[in-house]
C-alpha cells in the first residue's frame, strides 16, 4: 500500500465490532504484545488474518503469526499501519522511554509557543504603535495643509 497524503495522518481511536469508540490507549492497555494489538485493530476492522494478508502482501499463516509476536519491526509495523489505516505505533506511546520523551517534547513545544505569544503580543503592541504614529502624522499634515497661511 503506497503512502499518501490522505493515510499520513492515522486515528488514534476505533469503532470496535459492537460499535463503541476505543481510544488506542485503552486497547494497548488491554493487550500486552504488540501482536495482540494489530489483532484488536484488524478484528475492529472486521479483517479476519486472510484478508489482511492480501493488503499487506503476506499469507493468512504469516498474519497470524504476527498476532503472537512481541516485536513486529518498523518496516512491517507501518505496512500493517497503513493497510489498517491505524497508527499501530500509538502502542508504545504510554511506554517508556517514550512516554518520557513525548513529555518532554510537549514541555518544550509548549515553551517554545508561550515564547512566540510573548513575541506576538509585542509585535502586536509596536505595529499598533506605527500605525497611531502614521494616524498622527497624517493627521498633523492634513492641519498644516489646511492652515492658513499669512504673509509677514
Amino acid at each position: 500500500m503506497e503512502i499518501t497524503e490522505d493515510n499520513k495522518e492515522i486515528l488514534n481511536a476505533e469503532v470496535l465490532k459492537n460499535g463503541d469508540l476505543v481510544a488506542h490507549s485503552d486497547i494497548s492497555e488491554r493487550v500486552k504484545l504488540i501482536g495482540e494489538f494489530v489483532k484488536e485493530i484488524a478484528e475492529s476492522k472486521n479483517l479476519k488474518p486472510s484478508s489482511l494478508g492480501r493488503l499487506i502482501n503476506s499469507t493468512k499463516q504469516n498474519v497470524s503469526d504476527i498476532y503472537k509476536r512481541k516485536t513486529i519491526d518498523t518496516e512491517l509495523l507501518l505496512t500493517l499501519s497503513i493497510a489498517l489505516d491505524y497508527n499501530l505505533f500509538s502502542f508504545y506511546d504510554d511506554k517508556e522511554p517514550i512516554a518520557s520523551f513525548r513529555k518532554a517534547e510537549t514541555l518544550e513545544l509548549e515553551a517554545k509557543v508561550d515564547k512566540l505569544s510573548v513575541e506576538l503580543k509585542h509585535t502586536t503592541e509596536k505595529l499598533n504603535l506605527q500605525e497611531d504614529t502614521i494616524r498622527l502624522l497624517k493627521e498633523k499634515e492634513e492641519y498644516l495643509k489646511n492652515k492658513p497661511r499669512y504673509l509677514y
